[in-house]
């Protein structure tokens, strides 16, 4: 897993090993829900033996992650074939997206003002 410090706002964050890998758009929870978003940039849902994959764009879905807890995810993918896999494997996806929000780091604001 690796993080990329975009802003103080949102996170580039890849993760890779497992068989949903790629790059994903992270915000820092905000003040009054704590909800942060996660967005697929480049990622890929590789069959099991990893032979080939299908990629998930920005587009495809928002994730909404509030306390620990994803929020029901719909995917609304630009091929049919993208959005029965992506369906199929929503709980994997959901892990994944648990997995790039505790990596994404945020600075304390507070210790930035003094």
């Amino acid at each position: 897993m690796t993080g990329h410090d975009m802003s103080r706002y949102w996170r580039l964050v890849n993760n890779d090993g497992g068989l949903i890998t790629g790059t994903w758009w992270v915000t820092r929870p905000d003040d009054k829900k704590g909800t942060s978003h996660v967005k697929p940039i480049d990622v890929v849902m590789w069959s099991e033996g990893r032979h080939h994959g299908l990629t998930l764009k920005p587009d495809d879905f928002t994730a909404f992650v509030t306390d620990g807890v994803v929020e029901p995810i719909s995917i609304r993918a630009r091929h049919d074939h993208v959005q029965s896999e992506a369906g199929h494997r929503l709980a994997e996806i959901e892990a994944v997206v648990l997995t790039v929000i505790a990596a994404a780091e945020w600075p304390n604001d507070e210790a930035a003002e003094s």
